[in-house]
């Protein structure tokens, strides 16, 4: 209820040229204090989230008249621009409204009138620009305006993405050519204390022992670096012998892994890469098993942001490197 007081009060930015800033940028707009706590309407959900694939969608928005009078809302929309580029230095704006229609009880409408205490539900449908570009991040705003001039209008942003955002790679080689088995070699020493790794071909040898880096403990143990195109639903390693298909166990299984920096100049190394070490131990069900000495393969499976159960995850197998402890 809190949210959407204040979701709904928010105003909405505009940039020097007098467009809106795109509702990823600033979602709802600037909260406004004062008419939150005096609105007498409330709209929820607060938010519409249109997910991907660029299509018509039909959400549907609650609308509460709590006032003790009747109340008239103009129904309209404000476009925002979308933004379209994963990279921060290349993204560009492109205004491209989309076409928004509203309904009640399945026909159009251009105005409400609800009773005090009264509600509605109305049908939203909102169909993208077809010609914004694949990848675009577009948005706008659904605006209620009460029909008494004393009361100001209320909002609900909306945002989706243009295209299938399942089909976008999570693991990418950039230039460097990732992933990598890899060791850690150092730590910077210029900016950010950071990590230095060396890519490792077959045959590696790793020791597991401890290892000191100036003032920072590591060990002498494998790593694959990768880079993260997109943000993945699952990071799993497994382990196996050379040649072989059964998994010896899971090294690694990290949830919601953020995506990394797009490569370009303004990126650093650490940035740009996503570093999954391996201990020597795999887990299997609820126990922890020390892997013995000898050669070794790791497989990473990357699961897309919105991976169902029978999505492929994409996969890579690291050269075959050797553990020989002490």
């Amino acid at each position: 209820m809190v949210a959407s007081a204040l979701e709904n009060s928010a105003d909405p930015v505009s940039s020097a040229s007098g467009a809106l800033e795109p509702v990823v940028r600033q979602g709802s707009g600037l909260v406004d204090i004062d008419d939150a706590i005096q609105a007498t309407t409330r709209i929820t959900p607060g938010t519409l989230s249109l997910g991907d694939d660029g299509a018509r969608t039909r959400q549907a928005l609650t609308i509460e008249n709590r006032s003790r009078g009747t109340v008239t809302y103009t129904l309209s929309s404000a476009a925002a621009p979308a933004i379209a580029g994963r990279d921060i230095l290349f993204a560009r704006l492109e205004p491209n409204p989309s076409a928004v229609t509203f309904t009640l009880a399945g026909r159009p409408v251009s105005s409400l009138t609800l009773p005090a205490r009264g509600a509605a539900r109305i049908g939203i449908d909102i169909a993208p620009d077809p010609g914004l570009s694949e990848g675009a991040v577009y948005g706008g705003y659904l605006v209620f305006t009460p029909t008494d001039d004393n009361d100001p209008p209320l909002r609900v942003p909306y945002a989706g993405y243009k295209g299938d955002y399942q089909t976008v790679p999570v693991l990418t080689p950039t230039t460097q050519g990732f992933p990598w088995l890899a060791r850690q070699t150092g730590l910077s020493t210029t900016g950010l204390v950071l990590p230095v790794y060396t890519k490792q071909d077959a045959s590696a040898v790793f020791t597991m022992a401890p290892v000191t880096f100036g003032s920072r403990t590591g060990a002498d143990i494998p790593f694959v670096l990768v880079h993260l195109n997109n943000f993945a639903r699952r990071i799993r390693v497994e382990v196996l012998r050379p040649g072989r298909r059964h998994s010896l166990g899971v090294a690694l299984t990290q949830d919601y892994v953020p995506r990394d920096q797009v490569e370009n100049l303004l990126s650093t190394p650490g940035g740009t890469t996503t570093a999954l070490p391996f201990d020597g131990t795999v887990r299997r069900g609820r126990q922890h098993v020390r892997l013995p000495d000898g050669d070794y393969q790791l497989v990473v499976s990357a699961e897309g942001p919105l991976a169902g159960r029978t999505d492929a995850p994409e996969t890579w197998t690291s050269p075959v490197f050797r553990i020989q402890r002490g």
